[in-house]
């Protein structure tokens, strides 16, 4: 991913931090909602799981509007966002 001139800081410690946050919490919530008893347990982790991967999909726009990563890593980006939401609601 390239980075064009922008506010560094802003791509660095705010979108960035963030939507590692929000995309590594997608498959911690899918293995700790595995891990519960009940159903309604592992239902609410499938809730906390798709919101996250929403999240997520939110930074990527968030990133695209700061014009500091090129159009094509924000595309490749969101088509991979799609297909993990898509296998999400399937559950």
């Amino acid at each position: 991913m390239s980075v064009k001139t922008c506010d560094l800081h802003l791509l660095v410690v705010s979108p960035r931090a963030e939507l590692f946050r929000s995309s590594t919490s997608v498959p911690a919530n899918i293995a700790e909602g595995v891990g519960k008893r009940s159903k309604a347990e592992r239902r609410n982790y499938d809730d906390h799981t798709l919101g996250s991967a929403f999240e997520s999909g939110s930074h990527l726009d968030i990133v695209r509007l700061l014009k500091c990563v090129p159009d094509e890593d924000i595309n490749n980006g969101k088509a991979m966002w799609i297909e993990i939401v898509r296998m999400l609601m399937r559950t």
